[in-house]
């Protein structure tokens, strides 16, 4: 064979030029990769420079606030921060203080202890106390407004909701500029009904977990103890509530978001039917977030007791009010409708109704199902007929929740935060969603291998969706709607009494590693169900474990860890679940267990420390 010497070393010196091709390539790519990574980074740092005086400036205005104190007696200001809305409204109309004193009032805790907490993101003073003084001129004149249901309330309002200018962040530290030039609708339709919005609330970023904390304005925390969480995303409303800074104000949900903060800090709230109220207003994400309508976001109120969660339910779903607006307003594509005023306050006796103290899936701690055995022993007083009901599927619901809220990857809330690093609590989140589907079957099968059966079923549920697969999951989500309706119709019931969520406020961060606890309330957001949340108990010191649990793996574990880290004294909440548009039937029920229960008579709102 001959060998041609010429031949051979053109076709090396070819080889050689190819390899010089590829690895300069690679070069550019990794640097560009590193370049890009740096100058993100000093994006950050730049942008944190810009926040912290932001931060100053917000927290030195709110310092130089000249709030004067009403000319009451300290008996009739206790009285007031201790009332709820209904009863506020009462000593309004007998004239025992002013709109002006209410303001004043609420806005001095704001001042003294808001920053402290985490809870205050802006302090409304100025235009609050010019809406007050006009409510006051309007009730001496004794206009008709002075019926209006929230008319010279001071509310609080959940960062997420637009106010004409002030940020609505998202816990973004890049949206300090996101300034709207006109209240959102929501915003609207409350001031319609009277209410005075003073404060706007602290979120988690991205408003995605049930943790409050971001960049911008901190962590939020448990007015009960301050080494606790406050539950998210509405964490801010449900401590303001708790803490006396407010007496109730808007929060959303679309996992638990109204909820968690509510039963984290012992106080009540409502999420309503996804058609049954109104979304516009709340602010924009990202087109892939905004556009997604698998699982609905629903607003809802966080209150001090039931009658204030009516109050601001009619205010937000009454034809007569929300027929005052323009159709691109309100949204045509939701149905008003009449509210049942015969459900809304029925007394009858023997009703029936269901409940479950835990679920199988994952329990729930003992001073959760004491919460409802408390309840169903006050119903049962009353004549009414319990029966314990299984829920069906929930391992589908629970897998298909996670299916949702990963079909994307993750990528509306990252188009959102596409200029700066996601808060720890978001690691679990982060690892699911970057993970390729190959590594997630071989960390599957060596999950499987560890016991951690849990994770191991997880893993595959966490991969992006084709769009066959999100109308596959759609249709799922139809079929468990109608199974739902039909475990009330086969025990004849009208409602649920269940568990508010897995645990009592459990240690800030702690949401990394015990995530299976917001179960039971995504459950109902993925059924869109509506539902309330109101106080009944406190956690016992021999109840701060998790024995109880049947799963033995490493969530369980961490659960056990932070219910030992001194839960005792914890308010807990209970559950009250109804049939899709049937919020008067939930409304009422959740009100006979308040009149029965009346957490706040046997316990005092807890001391800011």
């Amino acid at each position: 064979m001959d060998f041609n010497l010429t031949n051979f070393l053109e076709k090396q010196i070819s080889m050689k030029y190819v390899a010089y091709f590829i690895g300069a390539c690679l070069g550019v790519k990794f640097g560009s990769f590193i370049l890009r990574s740096a100058i993100k980074k000093v994006k950050i740092l730049i942008q944190k420079s810009k926040v912290r005086k932001f931060i100053q400036k917000r927290n030195q205005d709110l310092k130089n606030l000249i709030i004067p104190t009403p000319n009451l007696s300290q008996d009739i200001i206790n009285k007031v921060l201790n009332s709820d809305i209904t009863q506020l409204k009462k000593m309004l109309e007998e004239k025992i203080v002013k709109s002006v004193d209410l303001v004043n009032i609420f806005s001095q805790r704001v001042q003294k202890h808001g920053i402290e907490f985490g809870i205050v993101t802006h302090l409304k003073y100025e235009e609050a106390i010019e809406a007050a003084k006009e409510c006051d001129k309007l009730r001496k004149e004794n206009s008709p407004l002075c019926s209006l249901p929230l008319f010279g309330i001071p509310i609080s309002m959940k960062e997420t909701f637009d106010e004409k200018g002030y940020p609505a962040t998202i816990g973004s530290i890049f949206r300090l500029d996101h300034i709207p030039k006109e209240d959102g609708f929501c915003v609207k339709l409350l001031k319609s009904g009277g209410a005075i919005p003073f404060l706007r609330t602290n979120v988690p970023q991205a408003a995605m977990i049930y943790e409050s904390v971001n960049d911008v304005y901190g962590r939020v925390l448990n007015p009960w103890d301050k080494t606790k969480y406050a539950g998210g995303s509405s964490g801010g409303e449900g401590a303001a509530v708790a803490a006396r800074m407010s007496p109730g104000g808007m929060g959303s949900d679309i996992g638990g978001s109204i909820r968690i903060p509510a039963a984290m800090c012992g106080v009540y709230g409502f999420k309503p039917t996804a058609q049954r109220t109104i979304m516009s207003g709340h602010t924009f994400y990202s087109k892939a977030f905004n556009g997604q309508k698998t699982v609905l976001c629903a607003s809802g109120p966080i209150c001090k007791s039931v009658d204030d969660l009516i109050l601001f339910f009619r205010q937000l779903s009454d034809p007569q009010y929300l027929q005052k607006f323009k159709l691109h307003e309100r949204d045509p594509f939701f149905p008003t409708q009449q509210i049942n005023e015969t459900e809304l306050s029925n007394n009858k006796k023997q009703r029936r109704f269901g409940y479950f103290k835990t679920l199988k899936s994952f329990d729930c701690t003992l001073a959760n199902q004491r919460a409802v055995e408390i309840a169903v022993e006050k119903l049962r007083a009353q004549g009414h007929q319990l029966v314990e009901v299984d829920l069906p599927d929930v391992d589908s619901i629970k897998n298909g929740f996670i299916q949702f809220l990963l079909s994307d990857s993750f990528q509306g809330i990252y188009d959102l935060l596409s200029q700066e690093d996601t808060v720890k609590e978001y690691l679990m989140i982060d690892i699911f969603a970057s993970t390729p589907p190959l590594i997630k079957r071989f960390l599957s099968v060596l999950f499987y291998m560890l016991g951690e059966k849990s994770f191991a079923e997880l893993l595959p549920q966490t991969n992006r969706l084709q769009v066959e697969e999100l109308n596959k999951l759609q249709y799922k989500i139809g079929q468990l709607q109608q199974d739902y309706l039909r475990l009330f119709d086969d025990h004849e019931i009208e409602a649920i009494i269940c568990p508010s969520f897995g645990a009592p406020a459990l240690p800030h961060s702690s949401s990394l590693d015990s995530t299976p606890v917001c179960l039971y309330t995504f459950i109902w957001n993925y059924l869109n169900f509506p539902c309330g949340v109101l106080p009944v108990t406190k956690v016992q010191k021999e109840e701060q474990h998790f024995n109880n649990s049947r799963i033995k793996e490493l969530p369980a574990k961490r659960v056990d860890f932070y219910m030992k880290q001194n839960t005792e004294g914890l308010p807990v909440n209970v559950q009250v679940v109804a049939p899709p548009f049937k919020e008067e039937t939930c409304l009422n029920v959740m009100k006979i267990l308040d009149d029965e229960i009346q957490f706040y008579k046997h316990n005092s709102y807890p001391e800011l420390k």
